[in-house]
C-alpha cells in the first residue's frame, strides 16, 4: 500500500517554495525558485505544475503517494473557489483563479489558504503549539498576521477573516493603517513600521546608533533596531517597548474574547523577543484582570521559514480533531 504524502507550496514576494512530506511532516524534498521569474500568472502556475510532478514522481519512487496540494498565500483569498482576490506583493495574481488552474494541471486536488493560517496550522501540528488544540498564531513581518485554531481547526470566520489580529485597534489615535483604519497593531508592532517610526524620529533630530546606518545605507531595518536595542539604545528600546505594548494589549483582548490561554509569535519580527517580549507581558499583566495572566502561554515560533510548508502540506496529511 502506498505511503500518504502531500506537497506544501509557500509563495511569497521574492520565492517560491515547494517541499513534499510524508504523513509524519518528515520533509521528503523541497525546491525553491524566484517569483519574479514567472511573470505572469500562468507562467508561475505551470512552473508550479512542473515542480509538483517532479516531487510527486521522486515521491512515487519511495512509495509515497501525494494526496493534494496545499498553496499558502498572501492576501485576500477566496479559499473556497481557490481564487486569488487580491496580491499585496504578486499583483499579477490579482483575481486568478490558482487552485483550479493548478489543479488542473496536476490532477490532484489543491487547497488555497492564507500564508498566516497555514503559518498557524505548521505550528499547531509540529511547532510550538502541538499540545495545544486551540490557540493563536501571529507572525510579525511587514504587517502583522494571525490564525484562530479551535479545537484543533482553523477557524475562518463568516468572511474568511478571522485571524486579523494585525487589524485590531490598538491605539485608537495612532497611525493610519495601509487597511485604511487608525491605530492597528501592525502601525505598533511590524517590524516595517517600527522602521518608519525610527526613520521619522532620526529625521526630526533623535539621537540615536540608527543614525550610523541611515547615513551608510540610506536606511535602516528591523535587524539594526533590534541590535541597538540590544545596545542599549533608548530610541530602540522606546520601538521595542511600544510594540511589545501593542501586543500585550492585543492579546489580553483576545484572552477576553474568546478565552484562549496560547499564543505563537513568529515570523522575521519575533527575532526581536527579547526586546519585545518584556513590555509585552508587563502589559498583559496590567490588562487580564480576569485570567492570571501566569496562566497565559506565549511561545516562540518553532518552524521557521518552514512553518508555512508544513501547515499548508497538513492540509492533506492532518486530521486535526473535531471543535
Amino acid at each position: 500500500m502506498a505511503k500518504p504524502a502531500a506537497i506544501g507550496i509557500d509563495i511569497g514576494g521574492t520565492n517560491v517554495r515547494v517541499a513534499l512530506f510524508d504523513s509524519s511532516g518528515q520533509m521528503l524534498e523541497k525546491s525553491s525558485s524566484s517569483t519574479g521569474s514567472a511573470g505572469h500568472a500562468a507562467d508561475l502556475v505551470q512552473d508550479l505544475a512542473n515542480t509538483v510532478e517532479s516531487l510527486a514522481v521522486k515521491g512515487a519512487e519511495t512509495g509515497a503517494e501525494v494526496a493534494g496540494v496545499g498553496v499558502g498565500a498572501a492576501g485576500l483569498l477566496d479559499t473556497e473557489q481557490g481564487k486569488v482576490v487580491t496580491s499585496p506583493n504578486i499583483h499579477f495574481l490579482d483575481g486568478f483563479m490558482l487552485g483550479p488552474e493548478l489543479s488542473e494541471r496536476t490532477g490532484l486536488p489543491v487547497q488555497l489558504e492564507n500564508d498566516a493560517n497555514v503559518f498557524g496550522l505548521g505550528e499547531g501540528w509540529l511547532g510550538a503549539a502541538k499540545d495545544a488544540k486551540s490557540f493563536v498564531a501571529m507572525t510579525l513581518g511587514t504587517g502583522v498576521g494571525g490564525a484562530v485554531i479551535l479545537g484543533g481547526k482553523l477557524w475562518p470566520g463568516k468572511f474568511g477573516t478571522s485571524g486579523e489580529i494585525g487589524h485590531m485597534t490598538v491605539e485608537p489615535e495612532g497611525l493610519v493603517c495601509g487597511c485604511g483604519a487608525r491605530g492597528c497593531l501592525e502601525t505598533e508592532a511590524a517590524p516595517g513600521w517600527m522602521v518608519k517610526r525610527a526613520e521619522a524620529a532620526l529625521l526630526k533630530g533623535r539621537e540615536s546608533v540608527l543614525r550610523e546606518s541611515l547615513e551608510a545605507r540610506g536606511r535602516i531595518t528591523g535587524k539594526d533596531i533590534f541590535e541597538a536595542c540590544q545596545e542599549g539604545d533608548p530610541l530602540a528600546r522606546e520601538l521595542f517597548a511600544r510594540a511589545g505594548r501593542g501586543l500585550g494589549i492585543a492579546i489580553a483582548n483576545v484572552v477576553n474574547l474568546l478565552g484562549l490561554d496560547f499564543f505563537v509569535l513568529g515570523g522575521g519580527g519575533a527575532a526581536g523577543w527579547d526586546c519585545f517580549h518584556p513590555p509585552l507581558k508587563e502589559e498583559l499583566s496590567a490588562r487580564s484582570r480576569l485570567v492570571d495572566p501566569e496562566r497565559i502561554i506565549i511561545k516562540r515560533a518553532l518552524l521557521g521559514p518552514d512553518a508555512g510548508l508544513v501547515g499548508a502540506a497538513s492540509l492533506f496529511l492532518k486530521d486535526r480533531g473535531d471543535p
